[in-house]
């Protein structure tokens, strides 16, 4: 008796691994149903191979369907979030060309006092557009009146002059030009003024304008557009002068383009300034010499917000 009810226990150790390692193997195919696990948990005692076989072609079948199925659902989603709106045209994207192009060259800072060997390197921000346009962002922060305080006194003068990066003619040209109030400061405690050399003019702010202004920034913009219908006898392009935060007393140098004029009529040129509101008037300026293209330019006092130009009158 003791020999048969090993033999059985034996039996009935060896059946339940066998159904949990089918069970384990079902499991590791599927990895998705309970039911595959509950219908191999009680295998006939007949043929334990045959039945989880055949349990287990079932279970992978089922597993199969249900990946296919789950494949299926997804496949469907994504077909769903796929665009269905109309193309855009070619014609209606951004064109390149267009685009604005940024670089930051460099021009110097040098002494009005001719023979100056000490020129100060400065960067600005310079965007150019199709060719067509160009804004130039100037700022004289701290770093840059150091730097201009420190070579006036080492080669003279009293006014920093700030020659513009070379750029090509333009149709509209801008120059944002600002003095932070530090950079102010230091330079009106230095009793120097700045020029800038722009692309169409020269702007000129006298030492005692910057010790009037260290409050706050000095904000001034230059602009010139050469597609707009200049005055009658203009000799120049015309300029608009747009000035932020009271900077006080400004000058502006513009260039007498036409270099054919005789003495006389010269002498006979004056300065329009023009409101936004169409109101004109001339304004006091005086004759000065300009640069190696345009020998001659008129000088004179900002007085107001506005277009200002160089007439030949009738």
């Amino acid at each position: 008796m003791k020999l048969q009810d090993l033999l059985k226990a034996t039996r009935r150790f060896v059946h339940t691994h066998t159904i949990g390692v089918t069970g384990a193997g079902i499991v590791l195919l599927c990895g998705i149903s309970a039911v595959s696990i509950v219908v191999l948990s009680e295998p006939l005692q007949g043929d334990t191979a045959n039945a989880s076989s055949v349990n287990t072609a079932s279970a992978s079948v089922t597993a199969s369907s249900l990946v296919n199925q789950a494949s299926g659902n997804e496949t469907s989603s994504d077909l769903i979030n796929v665009p269905t709106g109309e193309a855009v045209p070619v014609e209606v994207l951004p064109d390149p060309a267009a685009t604005a192009i940024t670089s930051y060259p460099t021009g110097q800072m040098v002494s009005n006092q001719p023979g100056g060997k000490r020129p100060v390197t400065l960067a600005i921000e310079r965007q150019v557009k199709n060719d067509q346009w160009l804004g130039d962002k100037l700022v004289i922060g701290p770093k840059e009146s150091a730097l201009t305080v420190d070579m006036l006194r080492k080669d003279g003068g009293e006014i920093g002059v700030y020659l513009m990066p070379p750029a090509k003619p333009v149709e509209v040209a801008d120059l944002y030009f600002t003095v932070t109030k530090a950079g102010g400061e230091m330079l009106a405690n230095s009793d120097y003024g700045l020029v800038i050399k722009a692309l169409y003019g020269d702007l000129f702010i006298p030492a005692e304008t910057l010790k009037a202004s260290t409050q706050q920034d000095m904000n001034v913009q230059l602009h010139t557009d050469q597609t707009i219908q200049k005055p009658v006898g203009a000799q120049s392009t015309s300029m608009k002068v747009n000035v932020e935060n009271g900077a006080g007393t400004l000058y502006v140098t513009l260039p007498i383009e036409n270099t054919s004029l005789t003495t006389e009529q010269l002498q006979q040129l004056k300065v329009q300034w023009q409101s936004e509101d169409g109101q004109q008037q001339y304004v006091n300026a005086s004759l000065t010499n300009y640069n190696s293209t345009y020998p001659h330019g008129l000088h004179f006092q900002v007085k107001a917000p506005g277009t200002y130009t160089i007439i030949l009158p009738n």
